[in-house]
């Protein structure tokens, strides 16, 4: 009987001996477990921040230059955040210029009521800008040297430098308030619409107080290439004469000789669109010209 009693007490010992083993060998599989899935998780992680674009810093200080406060009235843009991954900001499409290094390719912010001058200095990879149908009344591209396609049709400019942008190919500046004598600097551009100009107001003119019998100075606006720009004028909506609402000389002098609402529109032969654009003469209106007594 004692014999018994301790085959039984052999093998609960046995037994408990065991599960502890089994105990043992559960952790230390779940030990396993657990830093595996650590290791996965680190791992993914490390694979998330090396696929993650490298967007540069450059680039994004020059698009958050543009105040969207000020001159983005119905918050279209969200160009004062940072971009992140898989996001990218309103219009702005990136492109990987090598190790990941992500640079501005092309921005279409057509449409989206934007006021005010756009300053992209620097965007070295920059080839499209599409601003149509807004109200910018400036656009700085001097530091832009790769942009070839160039849309600002409808906007409120009244001049444009492109005289750095030898890559440029292709151009529409209609319905703007551009003068001949800025028009004319454009006409190296192969694909150029120029269209009308309305609301513009001539060199000779800026800033003056207009009153009968004083001398302007239109000479700006007066001969491109040879060709002489054609004016014609209205005195109060109605057509006027050279001579007797007005006088124009030769070299470019006008003189308002009666006081009223005049309003000037210039054809010239020699500044008209191209390339793929129907061609057409660009014409310029000033804007209505109060000329008190």
């Amino acid at each position: 009987m004692k014999s018994s009693r301790q085959s039984r007490v052999n093998k609960i010992g046995d037994m408990a001996a065991y599960f502890a083993q089994e105990v043992s060998n559960l952790s230390l599989r779940l030990g396993v477990l657990v830093f595996g899935l650590l290791l996965l998780s680190l791992t993914l992680r490390l694979d998330s921040a090396l696929a993650a674009p490298k967007y540069h810093a450059h680039d994004a200080k020059a698009l958050k230059s543009f105040d969207t406060s000020k001159n983005d009235p119905a918050n279209e843009l969200n160009w004062s955040s940072s971009p992140v991954y898989d996001q990218t900001w309103t219009g702005v499409a990136w492109v990987d210029a090598g190790n990941g290094d992500y640079r501005v390719e092309a921005i279409d912010i057509r449409s989206m009521g934007l006021t005010g001058e756009l300053k992209l200095n620097g965007l070295t990879s920059l080839t499209e800008l599409d601003a149509r149908d807004n109200a910018l009344t400036a656009v700085d591209i001097a530091n832009n040297p790769a942009l070839a396609f160039l849309c600002l049709w409808s906007n409120k400019l009244t001049s444009l430098d492109v005289s750095k942008n030898a890559d440029l190919e292709s151009l529409d500046v209609d319905a703007n308030k551009l003068p001949f004598s800025q028009l004319y600097q454009l006409m190296g551009i192969a694909n150029l619409k120029l269209g009308s100009q309305k609301g513009v107001v001539p060199q000779g003119l800026v800033g003056r107080k207009l009153a009968p019998n004083k001398v302007y100075d239109l000479s700006s606006e007066l001969e491109f290439n040879g060709v002489t720009t054609v004016f014609s004028l209205t005195f109060n909506n109605v057509a006027a004469t050279n001579g007797q609402e007005y006088s124009l000389s030769p070299t470019g002098e006008l003189v308002f000789n009666e006081p009223g609402v005049y309003q000037i529109s210039m054809t010239n032969a020699a500044i008209h669109d191209q390339g793929v654009y129907e061609t057409k003469v660009a014409t310029v209106t000033t804007e209505e010209l109060n000329v008190a007594p």
